[in-house]
């Protein structure tokens, strides 16, 4: 962020400015999580509608409201898309992100913060600088509303065409968050929605109205009637109903409205293929766009139906590309999207998490995904009760893409940006769990090994000439062991259970000591279901009805419809001998089949 004093640089001493444009070239046209800006805008495809859309309604009324849920490129349609449309019919757009920080790096505590009206002034007069336009400057503790009615402030360009500014306050519900972090930050808010509220609504400031009053200002200096600028605020979905808590102040919040969508799949494909065609080979395209929306396509309606979050979509582009060029191809190839699809998902979920506390990791793979492993959602109030979870780490996960908040029903909840994500975040849950789990053996085995270490000291003086020869048996026996456990652990991971098993038993046989071997081969069998062995079944001349077993558990008594009883021998499984309800046993035999003694 830079900052200085002078007119020519004061657009940004008060304003939160992100500079990524040598990032994006026509090697690299998809920004990924970072936004497009006018400078960018020839990579910047798929908005045409909603362009229109928005320069129509900014051009119609005085405030515009452009709210969606994060990560559909509102940044990105306002600087790429709108700015160069606005500024072809004579207009001055002014990207701002307003400042609420009360003190900066370097800076005396006691030192005030700038005012948040104060920097849209310095922002608007570093901006006719900038282009050039003859416009006088703010006076000492002019308003907004005071400066643009002026009647001797018109703003012309270098062509000698009237302008008219448009101020776009992106990121608009920092000041319901930031704005209200503690007293001093609120009441600064508070003044300057009161100043915003009185430029939109063309209603004189009250201390300009009491200056009136008292004749200490001449109302003749004032057009009342003169357009003065645009506004636009720009902010996320979920912060409506506070921006709503402003409504009887500024009721123009409620006419102007655009509410930003996903793309459909046909948006996204320009987004995708328009950029930057050579870098893609032939059906490359369609196939970005259908990993990134989790289905299929297949004809042009099919494609229409798809939702596309464009961040998602700008992530995929992006990490495609630099496999593309650490390969060194000419060009984005079908295999190379259908066949790194995990690892491109795993290594952007890696990045997200990889900076912040283990247990938002926790979070976000034991609370916002099922047991079996499909996106679940919180509520957010539910959310920020687990420890070590909290509204600014969150945050920080909505703004990498990582999570998205909506409210459903009054309520906000928040949950993986996409289906997409599911499956890597299971992985690295799993992953985790047996990482644990090869922990925890690893320490029972350690402790034995204490032990054995303990015994041994008694009888090394016995076994020092055996030591080098069973150390060089161990270590060639531990190599096999390894080589085995790797070669089943691959057979495992390509689906053959059979033959990896084999492998990874005969591992365990070699090297029994091993704290890797046992946990794999418990955890393959645990996710696998294994019907019992199956023995001949025991023929019986009728079904049985009633079955009981000796006192001894080694004769089985089996009642069937014929009224026959049958003993059955529990370890051989065969008749021995069976009798007919109400008759003695044949003469000359017992109960068992054998003879009388």
């Amino acid at each position: 962020m830079s900052r200085a004093s002078s007119d020519l640089s004061v657009e940004r001493s008060a304003l939160k400015v992100e500079r990524f444009d040598s990032l994006v070239t026509s090697e690299s046209p998809w920004p990924g999580l970072s936004s497009f800006t006018e400078e960018t805008r020839g990579f910047f495809f798929g908005r045409e509608k909603e362009i229109d859309e928005l320069s129509r309604l900014v051009r119609r009324e005085t405030l515009t409201v452009l709210f969606g849920q994060s990560g559909l490129g509102k940044s990105s349609l306002l600087q790429a898309g709108l700015f160069p449309v606005l500024r072809e019919n004579d207009h001055l757009p002014l990207y701002l992100r307003l400042d609420h920080e009360l003190s900066r790096p370097g800076e005396a505590s006691a030192v005030e913060p700038t005012p948040l009206a104060e920097q849209v002034k310095a922002a608007l007069n570093a901006a006719f600088v900038l282009a050039k336009a003859d416009a006088p400057p703010f006076g000492p503790g002019e308003t907004l509303w005071e400066y643009f009615h002026r009647k001797e402030v018109d703003i012309w360009s270098a062509k000698n065409r009237l302008l008219t500014p448009v101020l776009a306050f992106d990121q608009f519900e920092e000041i319901f968050t930031l704005g209200r972090v503690d007293d001093r930050r609120r009441e600064r808010s508070r003044a300057f929605l009161a100043e915003l509220a009185d430029l939109v609504e063309n209603r004189p400031p009250a201390t300009l109205r009491e200056r009136f009053d008292h004749g200490e200002a001449d109302p003749s200096h004032y057009n009342f009637d003169k357009p003065s600028c645009r506004v636009i605020l720009s902010l996320r979905e979920d912060f409506l109903p506070d921006l709503e808590g402003l409504k009887q102040s500024l009721p123009a919040l409620i006419h102007n409205r655009l509410r930003l969508k996903r793309l459909n799949g046909a948006q996204a494909l320009e987004a995708v293929a328009r950029p930057a065609p050579h870098l893609l080979a032939e059906g490359v395209g369609e196939k970005i766009v259908e990993f990134v929306a989790g289905t299929r396509g297949g004809s042009a309606d099919r494609l229409v139906e798809m939702e596309v979050e464009p961040a998602l979509l700008s992530v995929i582009c992006r990490e495609l590309n630099e496999r593309r060029r650490s390969l060194g191809q000419n060009q984005i190839t079908v295999d190379l999207v259908s066949g790194n699809r995990r690892e491109i998902l795993t290594d952007f979920y890696e990045r997200s998490v990889a900076d912040l506390p283990e247990a938002m990791r926790t979070f976000v793979e034991d609370r916002l995904l099922t047991k079996s492993g499909f996106r679940d959602n919180l509520a957010l109030e539910t959310a920020l009760e687990f420890p070590g979870v909290t509204r600014p780490l969150i945050d920080t996960l909505v703004a990498r893409r990582l999570l998205r908040i909506e409210e459903r029903m009054g309520l906000q909840r928040v949950e993986l940006t996409h289906d997409v994500l599911a499956e890597v975040i299971r992985a690295s849950r799993d992953s985790h769990q047996q990482r644990l789990a090869i922990a925890e053996a690893g320490r029972r085995t350690r402790r034995l090994r204490w032990a054995v270490a303990g015994l041994a000291v008694a009888v090394v003086g016995l076994g020092i000439g055996a030591f080098f020869g069973i150390r060089k048996q161990r270590h060639t026996t531990k190599q096999a062991a390894h080589t085995d456990f790797v070669l089943g652990s691959r057979l495992l991971d390509e689906g053959k259970f059979s033959d990896g098993m084999a492998y990874l038993v005969r591992a365990g046989r070699k090297d029994p000591s091993s704290h890797v071997i046992g946990p794999r081969i418990l955890s393959s069998l645990a996710a696998r279901n294994f019907a019992l062995p199956d023995v001949n079944p025991l023929t019986l001349p009728s079904p049985a009805v009633a079955v009981d077993y000796t006192a001894d558990g080694k004769r089985i008594l089996v009642q069937c419809e014929d009224d026959r009883v049958h003993l059955v021998d529990s370890e051989t499984w065969k008749n021995r001998t069976h009798a007919r309800l109400g008759e003695e046993d044949p003469p000359g035999r017992n109960q068992e089949g054998g003879e009388q003694p």
